[in-house]
């Protein structure tokens, strides 16, 4: 998979804000692709796929709507979640997946958590924020302050859950907001909360060790 890719991806609009309809006419249209890229469609009659799609698009369907991971994925992501699955990118060597519910359930959670989505969010983020940041209208010290502030707090929070160190390390030292280098590292400093030298994912190992939820 490719972050790029699914950064395009989640520029469209929620698979939730969908009208029931038109997410059954899109799950219909990938099933039946799904399905013949598995070899099914040359061993099973019509009748037999038309049911068991039928049977998918209904049970995928409610999980779009009331899943609280999946009514966030974008229904072009659902497409390329399902390609990834059926080139085999989110199993283990020599295992074999069949066409069914389990499948189809395990592709979109191991998508959804991927690292390529998780950047992909993290950057379309922070993009938003420098744009907020670079507006005609300067923005006063307390606002970039509390623009800058609430970006660690998720960095933190992502640290708390476990992401992945050279990704959290990348995200805190190299966000550039207003175009400047280690804005975060230089607001914790400015404020007082950890010496010039130590480095954030000290810091937050520190916080993490004190039992604090949040930074400030």
């Amino acid at each position: 998979m490719n972050t790029y890719n699914i950064k395009q991806l989640l520029a469209d609009e929620k698979v939730s804000a969908l009208p029931e309809k038109s997410i059954a006419s899109f799950l219909v249209d990938i099933f039946l692709k799904i399905y013949a890229l598995a070899g099914i469609t040359r061993i099973s009659t019509p009748e037999q796929i038309n049911s068991e799609i039928a049977i998918l698009v209904k049970a995928l369907s409610y999980d779009l709507i009331n899943d609280s991971d999946f009514k966030q994925l974008r229904i072009a992501e659902i497409d390329y979640a399902l390609m990834a699955g059926i080139r085999g990118e989110f199993d283990e060597p020599k295992q074999k997946s069949y066409i069914n519910y389990p499948t189809i359930y395990r592709w979109l959670k191991a998508y959804f958590y991927s690292d390529e989505r998780k950047q992909a969010v993290i950057s379309i983020q922070q993009e938003k924020q420098n744009k907020q940041l670079s507006q005609k209208i300067p923005l006063t010290s307390e606002e970039e302050d509390k623009i800058i502030l609430e970006s660690i707090n998720k960095a933190y929070q992502d640290f708390l859950h476990g992401e992945k160190m050279n990704v959290i390390g990348q995200n805190l030292t190299n966000d550039g907001v207003l175009d400047f280098g280690r804005v975060k590292d230089r607001y914790l400093t400015r404020k007082g909360l950890k010496p010039d030298k130590m480095k954030i994912e000290d810091f937050f190992l520190q916080c993490k060790n004190k039992g604090l939820k949040k930074i400030l």
